[in-house]
Parts: structure tokens; sequence; C-alpha cells
């Protein structure tokens, strides 16, 4: 055996691993990497603001469904390339139910479990890896020491106002209901999201405080926007500090069309340049949008005018149909449950028909 061979050493294979880092580790490197480490703080936090929300949405959901078992996956990490995966977000009924947001862990499971008339309620999910482990430095995906730490299950079962167990306990039960495959329940746990709640609705309005706050960076920024050869790449860059400082991230791809692209509803390459005179649209506006320096130029004017006319008319015609929707409830065509939707539609707030962005 050579003095090479007999300094390093082939690690098992580690599931979900990307193949470039599954390399030999030197002897030294394998002696050290679990040493040294300062002990990791475990003081419990308070139940975040949702946990009270997040549980009577579990328990509207229990009721719903006596005696059978539910099962809730959050959803896996995307691939983008090599050892980088895409930003994981959680399935948007798994957040709802848990009040587990852009911290949710990957692969985690909420499973409701039949006991006694209710439910006992679960939180399963991948807790931390021993520093002595080879997944702490050898995975890239979910290793400590590739990406930090990951939350504890007294931690989130504190934080949560859950009961939490390791992922490994977690097992499929033949009859199990699971959400995205039992129309049932796919169907309940989207409309338990059309009415919101007092934690949800004063969300919304901070989001909307941080949109607007957004567009006002823009308007400051406009100057800057005008003298780079990529004005829109620097709208887009202002928004994006914005939402990335004052929240977790943008909701869609930012819109930022100056000039001609304003002509295209949904222009999201951002390329081009900002000029005085055009006409720019950007997210704060579903209808036209906004002059540079004051004054529209005649054509962006023009096309300003279009659109907010095709608005008004779509907003007229879903004023109509919900008066007619009113008029004729017991005559109505539409089944029985399509109406309580569409009712549960008006109680959220959101507009009937299509927007301004759909004609």
């Amino acid at each position: 055996m050579s003095t090479a061979e007999r300094d390093t050493i082939a690690e098992p294979a580690v599931e979900n691993s990307n193949t470039n880092r599954k390399q030999p580790f030197p002897r030294g490197f394998l002696d050290t990497i679990s040493t040294g480490w300062a002990e990791r703080p475990e003081t419990l936090p308070a139940s975040r603001a949702q946990a009270p929300f997040a549980a009577a949405r579990r328990r509207a959901l229990s009721a719903a469904f006596p005696g059978k078992r539910l099962v809730i996956p959050a959803g896996s990490l995307k691939q983008r390339s090599n050892d980088t995966d895409y930003v994981f977000r959680a399935h948007s009924a798994f957040a709802h139910l848990t009040g587990w947001a852009s911290d949710a862990e990957p692969d985690s499971v909420l499973v409701f479990e039949p006991a006694d008339g209710t439910h006992e309620i679960t939180l399963y999910f991948r807790e931390r890896a021993d520093r002595t482990t080879t997944e702490f430095y050898a995975d890239a995906t979910v290793g400590e020491f590739w990406i930090g730490p990951r939350p504890s299950l007294a931690g989130v079962a504190a934080d949560l106002d859950i009961v939490t167990d390791h992922l490994t306990a977690f097992v499929n039960v033949e009859g199990e209901l699971l959400l995205d495959v039992d129309d049932d329940l796919t169907r309940a746990v989207s409309e338990l999201r059309l009415v919101k709640d007092e934690f949800e609705i004063a969300e919304m309005r901070r989001a909307v405080e941080i949109t607007a706050n957004g567009f006002d960076d823009i308007v400051r920024e406009l100057p800057a926007a005008v003298a780079h050869a990529r004005g829109e790449r620097v709208v887009e860059g202002v928004f994006h500090r914005r939402a990335r400082e004052d929240g977790n991230g943008e909701g869609y791809d930012t819109i930022a069309a100056s000039g001609h692209h304003a002509c295209y509803l949904h222009w999201t390459r951002n390329d081009g340049t900002v000029a005085p005179g055009d006409l720019i649209l950007d997210r704060r506006r579903s209808r036209g949008g906004q002059p540079l320096h004051g004054r529209h130029h005649p054509h962006a004017a023009r096309v300003g005018n279009v659109h907010r006319s095709a608005a008004s008319r779509l907003r007229d015609g879903a004023r109509g149909r919900r008066r007619r929707l009113r008029r004729g409830a017991d005559r109505c065509p539409l089944p029985r449950r399509a109406r309580r939707r569409d009712e549960g539609h008006r109680r959220a707030g959101r507009r009937l028909g299509p927007s301004a962005g759909d004609c």
C-alpha cells in the first residue's frame, strides 16, 4: 500500500449527496473535522405569532376528516446544478397548517393520526446530524458544514407549538389520505385558505406596505436607471433589495418594462434601457404604468389609456357577474360546491373574473 493510499480513506456514499462530493478525504481531515466545535446553545424559543392560528387550522381540518389518517408533505429540494439547489419553498398547505414558513425543512411531513374521534398531530422532519457523522461534513445538501445547522426537534416543537419527531420514525400506512393524491383532502386544504384569519390579513397588509416602499425606492433610483445601459435591471435590482431586506423575496419575477417593452404583459427579461419620456410598466400597477420625468410620451399615453379602458371594462363585467350570482343563487347552474367556493372568494376579498393582465 502506497503512502498516498494510507493517508486517505474513501468515505461511504451519503444518501442524496452530489456525486462530485463523494471523494476520498485525507486522514488528517477525518481526525480533526469533528473536533473543536463550540457547543450549540439549546435555549428553546417562544412560540411564533402564527402558531395559534395554525393550530386552529389543524383543528378545522381534523374535524373535516374524522377517523382518517392525513399526510401533508412539505416537498423536497430541487437540484439546480452540481451541489446547488433552488431555494426551497414548502407546499402552501404544509406552511398554512404548520406556521413554518421560509425556514421550513425540506422533506418534512405533517401527519394527522386518528385517535379517539380526533387526531394526534405530529410534525416529522430531519433532525440535525451529530458532528461525528459523515452527513455533517460530506453532504452538500443537508450537512451542517455546508449549509449551517438544522433546527432541533425540541426547538421546532416550542417554536410551532406542535409535537415533533424524527423523519425516520415516519411510515406510510395503507388507506391514508395523501395531499395532492386524494382529491377530497387536496380540495379541503385549498379551500381552508380562502377565508383569511387575522394573522394572514396583517401579513398581507405588511406585504403591501413593503411593496409600496419598494416602488418608492424605484422612483428615487430612476436617474440611475436612465444613466445605465441596462436601466431595467437597475429597477429590478432596487426592488429585489427591498424585497429581500424586509421580506423573503419577490412573489414572482419582477416586471420592469420600459419603452416598447411596456407593451408586453409579462416582460421579465429586463435587459432594456430606461429613457426619458418612456412609459415604464412596473409591478405597482395592473393598469398602464408611470411616465419618467412626470409626463407620458403621446404614444405611451395612448397605450396607457387603452390598458386602463380594458381594465375598467373587465371590472364592470366582474361586478355584473357578482350581481347576477347574488340575484340568481337559487337557480345558478353551478354545482353547490362551486357556488360555495365562489362565495369564499368574495369573503377572501378576491376579485371575480380576470385581471387586467389576463386580457
